[in-house]
């Protein structure tokens, strides 16, 4: 028995009390959706009204439609273009899994699009219209094939995933009134080869372009203070980074297997720095340590081979476990007198190790009951 609120007829269910879209029905092509049905003015698309819809491949919505809802259009797999209304204001999940859209125009209208076009494996091109003011979590998350997108200059924030594994995409250009990038937002981005960031930007989430393979170039502006963990991981072509005076922050394997990463120079207002930041940063040589630094974490230089001479600022007072396992290549280290803890196994695996200058006293030093390699030589300034 059918609601009293539903009529219906051959290819549609209606909501009259609404004037929305319950159901679609019919098994066309190419559908231009009728502002009018049985009398009712069409206002709106209930959610999974086109669901699944595995005929489709064009559809035009009427201006008359004010709202789509989550799901309308999810898993019509075979619709390759939308013509939207010029009166919708969010396309929150209404394309999700529609592997085959390759053609849409998002409307002046839409403020709101988490989740918008999830999966949609085949969009290549799209240009977000100004009056969006935030990218919500997921908008073109797995859109492997996007190629060029136009943001919205006055988005202030990016959600998370938002281009999770938007694996064709090589460049984005972030607008000037963005504060934030959250988690992930831009993980596995693969192909994405220039970064630069605005000096609106505030914070860097976690994760958020991690495994971005072919990142070649890296500016942060001036303007962040807090780079979240695993922000850069396996980022595996940078060369050389520089972190501004504005960096207060850095969470944990920030930078982990960096491989190609040789040269970083960071910002003397960091204090702690995290555990793995530099974890497994095989071709590090040369590393500026900020003055203002009073302890590393655990496994923070672990398995950087070719890390050759380190001198660490006199304000540290602890090193954490593993701190330089496995520095193969390193050969000389400078400690200042200040440290009070300093884990058994820091230099675990660094076997050509020759020399530890320690600027405390020879007791101190016995104190720490450190495992070294047999030929190192340490010098007791203190």
């Amino acid at each position: 028995m059918q609601p009293n609120n539903l009529i219906q007829n051959n290819d549609y269910k209606i909501n009259k009390n609404t004037g929305s879209i319950a159901q679609y029905k019919g098994h066309v092509k190419n559908l231009i959706i009728p502002s009018e049905i049985e009398g009712i003015t069409i206002k709106g698309i209930d959610e999974y009204a086109f669901c699944n819809c595995s005929n489709l491949e064009k559809i035009t919505v009427p201006n008359s439609v004010t709202n789509i809802s989550r799901e309308a259009f999810c898993g019509c797999y075979n619709l390759k273009e939308v013509v939207l209304s010029d009166n919708v204001e969010s396309l929150n999940a209404v394309f999700t899994n529609c592997a085959s859209l390759e053609r849409v125009v998002i409307p002046n209208s839409v403020v709101s699009m988490d989740s918008a076009f999830r999966e949609c494996s085949n969009l290549q091109e799209i240009v977000v219209p100004n009056s969006v003011m935030s990218m919500g979590n997921f908008a073109f998350a797995n859109c492997v094939k996007l190629r060029h997108i136009t943001l919205s200059n006055n988005i202030t924030s990016i959600g998370d995933k938002t281009f999770v594994n938007c694996s064709s995409l090589r460049e984005i250009h972030l607008p000037d009134n963005i504060t934030l990038i959250s988690d992930e937002t831009f993980d596995s981005c693969s192909s994405l080869e220039r970064l630069i960031l605005p000096d609106s930007i505030i914070s860097i989430g976690e994760n958020a372009f991690a495994n971005c393979s072919n990142l070649k170039e890296l500016i942060i502006s001036n303007s962040v203070t807090f780079i979240d963990a695993g922000a850069f991981s396996n980022c595996f072509k940078l060369k050389e980074l520089y972190l501004p005076e504005s960096v207060k922050s850095i969470g944990g394997f920030t930078f982990s297997h960096c491989s190609n990463l040789r040269k970083v120079k960071m910002s003397s207002k960091i204090k702690n720095i995290a555990n793995g930041v530099f974890y497994g940063c095989t071709n590090l040589r040369e590393i500026v340590l900020p003055e203002g630094a009073i302890s590393i974490g655990e496994v923070t230089f672990a398995n950087c081979l070719k890390l050759r001479e380190i001198t660490l600022p006199n304000g540290i007072i602890s090193i954490a476990g593993g701190a330089f396992a496995n520095c193969a290549k390193l050969k000389e280290i400078t400690l200042p007198a200040m440290i009070k803890s300093i884990s058994k196994d820091i230099f675990f695996m660094c076997s050509e190790l020759e020399r530890i200058n320690y600027y405390g006293s020879k007791k101190e030093w016995d104190d720490f009951e450190i495992s070294i390699p047999e030929y190192t030589k340490v010098i007791c300034q203190g």
